[in-house]
C-alpha cells in the first residue's frame, strides 16, 4: 500500500470516528450534561472539558499521521520526542484558540443575542484570514528564510515569503486579503527545484490572486461557514446563549463541515485549480514548464500522479497530476474557487470546527493546520 493511500485510510477512519462521536454526543445530550455539571462554575471549565475530550479522541490519529506513518514509510525520521514536542505546541495553541474563541462567542450571544454572536463569528473568520501567517507560526516552527517581491499588472508589489518547515508536505499558501496578500512558499522548494520551475510556481500562485479565483475561494468558504453556523444556531434546541446550547451549536456546525467535505467543496476547489492552471497558461506561462512544475510539487506532497475517479471526487480537493495535465492540454475553461475546501476547514476554527485538523493531508502535522496543502 502506498503512503498516500495509507494516509487516506487513516483520514477516513479519523473523520468517521469524529462523525460518530459528534452524532452520539448530540443524541445523548452532551451539551445538557455539561450545562448541569458546570452550572456553578465558570463556563471556561465546561468549554475546556469539551476541548479536552476532542484532543483525547484525536490524539491516536495524530500519532499515526504525524509520527508512525511517516516513520514506517521513511518520509521523515524525527525522534518521537521531537514530534511530540511539536504536536504539544500545536495542540496547545489550537486548543487555546478554541477556548478563547468559544468563550468570547458565548459572551457575544449572552450580551447581544443571535445577531451579535453571528457577527462575532464572522469577524473572527475575517481576522483569521488576515492573521493566517501569524497563527501558523504560533502553531509550529515556521521561520522566514528569505523575502522577495514580484510586481503585478495593477502596479503593486506582492510579497513572497519563504518559510522553513521540517515537514516536506508543507506547501505554503496565501495569507491576507484586500491587496495585502502575502504569498507563502516553502523554503525547501527554493532549495530543491530549479530556478525556472520556481519562476513558474511563483507566477502560478500569483495567478490565483490576479485571476480572482483565490478571492472566490475566500468568499465561498466564508459563505459556507456562515450558512452552516446559522443553521447550527437554528437547529440547536437550547440556543447558543448557554454553555450547553453553544456546545450543541458547535457539534451541529461540525457536522455541516463534515457534509461539505464529501464532494461539493472538493469539486469547487478542483475547478479552482484547473481555472488557475488555464489562466496562468493563457497569461504566457510555458505549458511544458507548468507540466514539470505540477509533477515536481506532487512528488513532494502525495507522489500520486493518478487516482480512481470516485476517490478523487470524495476526498481530494486538489486534482491529480493526470487530471490537471489533461485539463491544461484541453484548455478547459472552468470557474472554481481556489482552495475553498481547505479554507472552510481552517476558518471553521471560529466555530470550534472539530474536523478542522482531521483531513488525511494534515493529521498530526501542526505545520499544515493553518496552511493546509494547496496547489
Amino acid at each position: 500500500m502506498s503512503y498516500s493511500r495509507a494516509r487516506l485510510i487513516l483520514g477516513i477512519a479519523n473523520v468517521g470516528t469524529l462523525a460518530i462521536v459528534i452524532l452520539g454526543s448530540i443524541f445523548l445530550g452532551l451539551g445538557d450534561h455539561l450545562q448541569v455539571r458546570f452550572a456553578h462554575c465558570h463556563p471556561m471549565w465546561g468549554l475546556g472539558t469539551f476541548i479536552l475530550g476532542y484532543v483525547a479522541v484525536s490524539f491516536p490519529f495524530d500519532l499515526m499521521g504525524g509520527y508512525i506513518l511517516p516513520t514506517v514509510y521513511k518520509k521523515a525520521t524525527p525522534s518521537f520526542m521531537f514530534w511530540l514536542s511539536k504536536w504539544c505546541r500545536g495542540m496547545l495553541m489550537h486548543a487555546a484558540f478554541f477556548l478563547i474563541s468559544g468563550y468570547l462567542l458565548l459572551m457575544a450571544f449572552q450580551i447581544g443575542g443571535t445577531w451579535a454572536g453571528a457577527s462575532f463569528f464572522a469577524l473572527t473568520m475575517l481576522l483569521m484570514i488576515g492573521m493566517q501567517l501569524f497563527l501558523a507560526q504560533i502553531l509550529a516552527p515556521l521561520p522566514i528564510a528569505r523575502r522577495s517581491k514580484l510586481p503585478t499588472d495593477d502596479h503593486r508589489d506582492i510579497n513572497f515569503l519563504y518559510l522553513k518547515s521540517d515537514d516536506r508536505a508543507f506547501t505554503g499558501g496565501i495569507s491576507g486579503f484586500g491587496g495585502k496578500e502575502k504569498i507563502i512558499i516553502p523554503q525547501h522548494w527554493h532549495e530543491e527545484l530549479s530556478p525556472d520551475l520556481m519562476t513558474i510556481l511563483k507566477a502560478r500562485r500569483l495567478a490565483s490572486i490576479t485571476s480572482g479565483c483565490r478571492q472566490r475561494g475566500l468568499l465561498f468558504a466564508f459563505g459556507w461557514n456562515m450558512m452552516s453556523f446559522g443553521l447550527a444556531i437554528y437547529l440547536s434546541p437550547s440556543g447558543p446563549a448557554t454553555l450547553g446550547g453553544l456546545v450543541e451549536t458547535f457539534l451541529i456546525f461540525s457536522m455541516f463541515n463534515f457534509l461539505g467535505m464529501t464532494g461539493l467543496l472538493q469539486e469547487v476547489s478542483r475547478r479552482g485549480t484547473s481555472e488557475v492552471d488555464t489562466w496562468a497558461n493563457a497569461q504566457g506561462l510555458c505549458e511544458f514548464k507548468m507540466q514539470r512544475a505540477i509533477s515536481a510539487t506532487d512528488k513532494l506532497l502525495t507522489d500520486e500522479p493518478c487516482r480512481p475517479k470516485l476517490l478523487e471526487f470524495l476526498f481530494y480537493p486538489i486534482p491529480s497530476v493526470e487530471n490537471r495535465l489533461q485539463s491544461l492540454f484541453l484548455n478547459r475553461r472552468r470557474i472554481g474557487a481556489w482552495n475553498a475546501a481547505h479554507t472552510v476547514l481552517y476558518l471553521s476554527w471560529a466555530g470550534l470546527g472539530l474536523f478542522s485538523r482531521a483531513s488525511h493531508y494534515h493529521i498530526g502535522r501542526p505545520e499544515l493546520w493553518a496552511f493546509l496543502p494547496s496547489d
